[in-house]
């Protein structure tokens, strides 16, 4: 199996990576290939520092999502596409209304509106599956449902987990680990230390903790529990 991964930015692959590793049947991790970003982006790149309008413009023009199906054309494929919601009106999507009292229906229906348009997007994929890391309102707030024991909100209520995040960070991480993601994103860059950060998504009992508090999160996970069970 090989997956293939368009996203926003490094970091939110590293988020990706952490839950497919453990719920995708790959052999290692030489198996999850990035379409968007580059592989081969560095810092100096447009790619490497990618956003919602790039995720965009590869489902329409299939530049890169063409030449990983090239390289691998007789394995089994998944592609996984990633955007962030907190931008989609940029992208034609009519945000529903967000209450507290229904998190989850919010979170549901954005995500399918979404996976509407990238499908009008992607059009027809021909011998593999799509599946759909949509994030409301942006990765952040996986990654606070995983670290916060404090929670008694679905994430998506925090409508700038970005942010949010940068600055809870402090109050999720002892000094050690704190000082040491703080050093692995300033010289291994935002992979890296976004894998080191999320990495308990590899844990099914942290995982399953983090789905609780972030419907998205379990949305997607759920779809990829149902391809491969």
């Amino acid at each position: 199996m090989k997956v293939g991964i368009i996203a926003e930015g490094w970091d939110d692959c590293g988020v990706i990576c952490n839950i497919v590793t453990k719920l995708v049947p790959i052999d290692s991790s030489d198996d999850i290939k990035f379409i968007r970003p580059k592989e081969d982006a560095t810092d100096g790149d447009d790619d490497a520092f990618s956003n919602w309008n790039i995720v965009r413009q590869e489902c329409i023009d299939k530049t890169e999502v063409d030449k990983f199906f090239s390289l691998f054309p007789n394995e089994d494929k998944l592609l996984i596409v990633h955007i962030d919601t907190a931008e989609c009106e940029d992208y034609g999507i009519a945000r529903p209304l967000k209450e507290n009292a229904d998190l989850e229906n919010y979170s549901t229906g954005l995500r399918n509106l979404v996976i509407g348009q990238i499908t009008n997007w992607l059009g027809t994929i021909p011998n593999c599956n799509v599946t759909h890391a949509i994030a409301i309102e942006e990765i952040e707030a996986w990654v606070i449902a995983l670290l916060d024991d404090s929670l008694r909100l679905d994430t998506s209520s925090i409508n700038d987990p970005k942010n949010q995040l940068a600055i809870r960070l402090k109050t999720f991480m002892n000094s050690k680990s704190l000082k040491l993601y703080k050093s692995l994103k300033s010289n291994n860059g935002a992979f890296e230390s976004s894998i080191f950060l999320s990495g308990r998504l590899t844990r099914k009992k942290d995982r399953q903790k983090a789905e609780d508090y972030n419907h998205s999160l379990y949305l997607f996970c759920e779809e990829l529990r149902r391809l491969f069970p």
